[in-house]
C-alpha cells in the first residue's frame, strides 16, 4: 500500500512518476552459499545459527533427467530450497544490502523476494540522473552477487507518456510499458486500475463457472458457501489497493456476482432477494477495514492519516494528509477511508469502534 500512496501523493503533486520494475532470472537458484553465510555472519547472527544454516545447506546434490537417462549427481554450490519457509528468508538475507546501497538515494524501492521496483518523482531531469544512477547501481550489486537479471522481462512505468527518456540497464534500453502486474496487482500509467478489475471479473467469473459444474444439489447455502471460499478472495486480495475507481468498475464486479446469483436461484428454485449475500462492495469495505486496524496495532497509521481526538461519541477523527485534485486519488486508500466514514454512518461506527 505505501508504493500506491506515493503514487496517489506524486499524482495529486502533479508531478509524474516513473517506477522501473526488475526481473531476476531464477534468483532462488543464484544464491551461492558461501557469499550468504559471509554475509549473515557480518550481520551478527549467532554461530549456532549459521552453523545450522550452513549444515542445511550443504551436501546437497542434483541430477538431470533427460528421457530415461539420468546424469550423475553434482554437488549444488548455490540456490536456496524452493518450497521451503527457510528459503525465503535465505534469500532476503542475500538480498538486504540492497537497502545500503540505495539508502543514501533520493530514489525509492521496495523488495519483495526477488521482486524489486525501483521510483521517483520526475521534478527535473536530475531526477531522472538519479533514478538512471540506482539502476546502474542495481546491475553493479546484481553483478557482484553472481545474479542475473533478465532485461526482456524488466520494465519502466511512466504516468506521463509523452515522456521519451529511455533508462537503460547494462546499456540495454528498457522498455516502456501501460501497464505492469505488481504482486498480484496490474498497476497502469494512469492508477486506474482498470485492467486489474477487468482481469479479476475475468478470473472471479471463470470461478463462478467451476462452482455451478462442481455441485448440482439445490441447496443454496452450498453455492454461497464456496463462494465466499474462493471467489470472495478475488474481490479482497489488495483491493485497498485497486479498489474501483469509477462506477462502471464496480458494475463489473457486481454484475459477476448478481450472475452468479441468479443461477444459484434457478438451480435451487428460489427467489435471487431471498439468498443472503451482500454486494461486492461490502466485502472490499471490510478489507479497508482489516487494514486499517492492521496499520493501528502497528503504529503505521499517523503515515497515512491526520489523526484528531474528539469529545463526540466517535472519539477520533480521520483526515487525509493532502487535498485530493483528483478522482483516481480521492480513490486511494486514506481518502476514501475518510470519506466513506464521513457519508456512511454504520462503516464510521465500525471505525470508531477500532479506536476503543
Amino acid at each position: 500500500m505505501e508504493v500506491a500512496y506515493d503514487w496517489a501523493m506524486a499524482k495529486n503533486d502533479r508531478y509524474p512518476l516513473h517506477c522501473v520494475y526488475f526481473d531476476f532470472s531464477r534468483a532462488f537458484d543464484c544464491v551461492d552459499h558461501q557469499l550468504l553465510l559471509l554475509k549473515m555472519e557480518a550481520l551478527g547472527i549467532g554461530s549456532k545459527i549459521l552453523n545450522w544454516c550452513r549444515a542445511y545447506l550443504r551436501d546437497r546434490v542434483f541430477q538431470v533427467k533427460v528421457g530415461s537417462h539420468l546424469s550423475e549427481a553434482k554437488r549444488c554450490t548455490s540456490g536456496v530450497p524452493q518450497g521451503s519457509c527457510l528459503g525465503p528468508l535465505l534469500f532476503a538475507i542475500f538480498a538486504q544490502d540492497l537497502r545500503y546501497l540505495l539508502a543514501d538515494s533520493m530514489v525509492k524501492y521496495k523488495l519483495y523476494a526477488d521482486d524489486l521496483k525501483l521510483y521517483h518523482q520526475i521534478r527535473s531531469q536530475s531526477d531522472k540522473e538519479a533514478l538512471e544512477k540506482a539502476i546502474d547501481s542495481v546491475h553493479g550489486r546484481a553483478k557482484t552477487n553472481g545474479m542475473a537479471i533478465s532485461t526482456s522481462k524488466c520494465a519502466v512505468l511512466k504516468t506521463d507518456k509523452a515522456d521519451s527518456h529511455t533508462y537503460h540497464f547494462d546499456h540495454v534500453p528498457l522498455p516502456v510499458v501501460d501497464f505492469y502486474k505488481d504482486l498480484g496487482v496490474i498497476f497502469d500509467s494512469q492508477f486506474k486500475f482498470r485492467e486489474h478489475v477487468v482481469s479479476t471479473a475475468k478470473s472471479a467469473s471463470k470461478l463462478c463457472s467451476l462452482i455451478l459444474r462442481a455441485f448440482i444439489i439445490p441447496i443454496p447455502d452450498v453455492y454461497i458457501n464456496a463462494y465466499k471460499a474462493l471467489v470472495v478472495p478475488k474481490w479482497t486480495y489488495c483491493s485497498h489497493v485497486w479498489y474501483p475507481c469509477y462506477q462502471k468498475d464496480e458494475n463489473l464486479l457486481q454484475a459477476v456476482q448478481n450472475r452468479f446469483l441468479k443461477s444459484v436461484s434457478r438451480r435451487c428454485n428460489v427467489q435471487c432477494e431471498s439468498i443472503d449475500l451482500p454486494p461486492v462492495r461490502h466485502f472490499q469495505q471490510q478489507a479497508d477495514l482489516r487494514i486499517l486496524k492492521s496499520l493501528l496495532l502497528n503504529g503505521d497509521l499517523e503515515k497515512y492519516f491526520i489523526i484528531k481526538r474528539n469529545n463526540l461519541r466517535s472519539g477520533v477523527t480521520l483526515s487525509p494528509k493532502a487535498v485530493a485534485h483528483y478522482d483516481v486519488v480521492n480513490n486511494c486508500f486514506p481518502w476514501r477511508v475518510c470519506k466513506a466514514t464521513h457519508l456512511d454512518a454504520t462503516f464510521s461506527t465500525l471505525v470508531s469502534s477500532l479506536f476503543k
